[in-house]
């Protein structure tokens, strides 16, 4: 944090447990400022977890609550190696911060992969911009040129670049050998620059004499084989603009007005009783009420003292989000 000329575009973590989660996810945030970290956490799962405890005697907390709470700091959360290349080629090569008032725009020389992006982008909650009106008139005037070459693809994203409502392009390409890569790429490095757009490319299939993907590389385009990675990968890079303090729906969702009163009287009848924690069962029933669950292997290992390793739960989730309010009941 303190040494600006060392700091990296990408921090890539791998971590079993965070014994200090109240010193370190505070200096995560400041740090997230100006760079992206990504942690990686090995699955919870009984085989992994005794390895770990054989090799590290980590204390393997329950990864739920702290994939919540590396979300409010700004970290991205992944479980597999897969997920953490695929973050470190975007973030390496994007901006630090994301046009979150726009939308993107698939362009491919493919039908069949236009349609897979689309759907990919819905399954990710993704809106794509709608071409309408003069703009589809403009677009159907590119897309009616026979036999595109590099040319008509360059004109088509200048054009797309120059809407307003177009923050990026995915680009999604099968081998097409009309297309020089070298004069594609340079051009939209400098559309690039021009617009201060970004573009994320997939590449289906890859010619070994001109790698596209090493020429795509070589000017800082972020570039994937399949679809699949290039969609995960921008749906992460859109999760870290301007709204990234917002808690993820995926984790908890609005609670219905039924679950809301069941949470009030839980809390209401340990207020009358005049302790000062709420015993086990109480507390699990407030945590699955509002979606946080306990798995089967970490239910299981809850032998003895059930009440204060609950309690220990609650507090972390406390910490992180002392200010956040869901629906009418802080937690």
């Amino acid at each position: 944090i303190d040494n600006v000329s060392l700091r990296p575009k990408v921090l890539l973590m791998y971590l079993e447990e965070l014994s200090d989660p109240k010193m370190v996810l505070p200096k995560m945030k400041e740090l997230s400022k100006s760079i992206h970290i990504v942690v990686m956490m090995p699955r919870y799962t009984a085989v992994i977890k005794d390895k770990l405890i054989e090799h590290t005697n980590s204390k393997l907390q329950n990864h739920k609550y702290l994939e919540l709470a590396f979300h409010k700091v700004g970290v991205h959360f992944v479980n597999t190696i897969e997920e953490l290349t695929n973050l470190s080629m975007i973030f390496t090569k994007v901006k630090k911060n994301s046009n979150d008032e726009g939308f993107p725009f698939v362009l491919s020389n493919s039908f069949f992969l236009t349609i897979e992006a689309l759907s990919l982008l819905d399954r990710k909650g993704i809106k794509a911009y709608e071409v309408r009106g003069e703009s589809k008139l403009k677009l159907d005037e590119f897309y009616a040129v026979p036999n595109k070459t590099e040319l008509e693809y360059l004109k088509m994203i200048e054009y797309l670049f120059s809407l307003p409502d177009i923050s990026e392009i995915i680009l999604s390409f099968t081998k097409d050998d009309r297309i020089e890569f070298y004069k594609l790429v340079a051009g939209i490095e400098r559309l690039k620059k021009d617009f201060n757009k970004e573009i994320i490319a997939s590449v289906l299939e890859v010619d070994h004499k001109t790698n596209p993907h090493t020429i795509l590389s070589k000017y800082n385009v972020p570039n994937y084989k399949y679809l699949e990675n290039a969609i995960y990968s921008y749906s992460e890079y859109k999760k870290m603009g301007s709204k990234r303090d917002k808690i993820s729906r995926h984790f908890i969702t609005d609670l219905a007005d039924d679950k809301k009163k069941d949470i009030q009287s839980l809390i209401s009848y340990g207020i009358k009783k005049s302790e000062p924690t709420l015993p086990y069962s109480e507390s699990k029933k407030i945590l699955k009420l509002y979606g946080l669950l306990f798995t089967d292997e970490y239910e299981s290992e809850l032998k003895t003292d059930l009440s204060h390793k609950t309690l220990v739960e609650i507090d972390l989730t406390r910490d992180v989000y002392e200010s956040l309010e869901y629906g009418d009941i802080g937690v």
